[in-house]
């Protein structure tokens, strides 16, 4: 089932603090035209005696129109799922323009 959720301004085109992930999502922009959105939400859990536990939770949206316009893409959810996503994302359009040409 599509799962689709609305995006604030201040959260749309943000640097994700990888500069690899955000090569590959220029790329992905660039060759399929559409517009992908990564965000990253960093969580700080205090501990008693221990150092603080920082958790990342890496999300992949990308626009589709309508009420609520952008498409979550749960099955990217870390660095490294949205990382490859994105690859596959860029590659797959590359070979579908090799192929009209």
């Amino acid at each position: 089932m599509v799962m689709t959720t609305g995006l604030s301004d201040f959260e749309k085109d943000l640097p994700t603090g990888d500069r690899e992930v955000d090569e590959v999502l220029a790329e992905a922009r660039e060759v399929t035209g559409k517009d992908w959105q990564v965000t990253v939400t960093r969580n700080s859990e205090a501990r008693l005696f221990r150092s603080p536990k920082i958790t990342e939770r890496w999300q992949l949206y990308v626009y589709v129109g309508g009420f609520l316009p952008w498409q979550v893409l749960g099955c990217a959810s870390c660095k490294r799922s949205v990382f490859a996503y994105l690859c596959g994302v860029v590659s797959g359009a590359r070979i579908k323009t090799r192929e009209a040409e």
